[in-house]
């Protein structure tokens, strides 16, 4: 299901200007606008900065839609059918969100600095609200009217990518927070039966080699 975005479209919004410096066509203190883009990027993925989002989508690109048609591509999603509002009003799904973020994460180098702005946003808020403790957590927030949305990496053994949107169902903090820390105790569980599988397996080779085999 799509929805309004809000604020999420700043991920992919800086994965398109922080990948450029990590293609060598623009520097990290380059100012833009008269402000420099390192303090630029820090503040939209910090605290969702929206003159500075504005300013760079301008800079770059001759208006919105021209700046959202790069986004598909982050997700893989560049030959699938996506909705008018996907380019026109930043109305986009979990999954496209949730592919964004896997990207980033899978890839940080090519997106600079990023991941270390989300790992600063929001404190005691969302995801971090019950696990900031206990886990290293990159998230951002999405407000506008009754949308409300999160997306993040929690940084378990195995990291969980998630995206939560949502449109009048009550307060954020409150279901984002349950919905982490249930899927932080499933991914537990899921960790210990992979090692129980990675065990018998290695049993399985070991007697294999044992009775001669090859």
């Amino acid at each position: 299901k799509f929805f309004y975005g809000a604020s999420l479209y700043k991920v992919p919004l800086l994965m398109l200007v922080s990948n450029m410096v990590a293609r060598g066509e623009l520097a990290q203190d380059a100012e833009i606008g008269g402000f420099k883009l390192t303090d630029m990027e820090e503040a939209i993925l910090v605290v969702s900065n929206n003159p500075y989002a504005h300013l760079l989508m301008n800079h770059f690109w001759r208006n919105g839609r021209e700046c959202r048609e790069n986004f598909p591509a982050l997700a893989g999603m560049e030959n699938e059918e996506l909705p008018s509002n996907f380019y026109t009003m930043s109305d986009f799904s979990p999954r496209f969100i949730t592919r964004v973020m896997y990207t980033l994460y899978s890839d940080p180098d090519s997106y600079p600095m990023m991941l270390d702005f989300l790992k600063q946003a929001t404190p005691h808020k969302y995801f971090r609200y019950e696990l900031e403790d206990q886990y290293e957590i990159a998230e951002k927030f999405g407000y506008y009217e009754n949308s409300r949305h999160v997306t993040g990496i929690i940084y378990t053994e195995h990291p969980i990518i998630v995206t939560y949107m949502s449109r009048d169902i009550g307060p954020l903090g409150r279901f984002s927070s349950d919905l982490a820390v249930r899927l932080v105790d499933y991914s537990k569980i899921l960790d210990e039966r992979l090692e129980e599988h990675e065990e018998k397996l290695r049993l399985e080779e070991e007697k294999r080699l044992a009775e001669g085999g090859s």
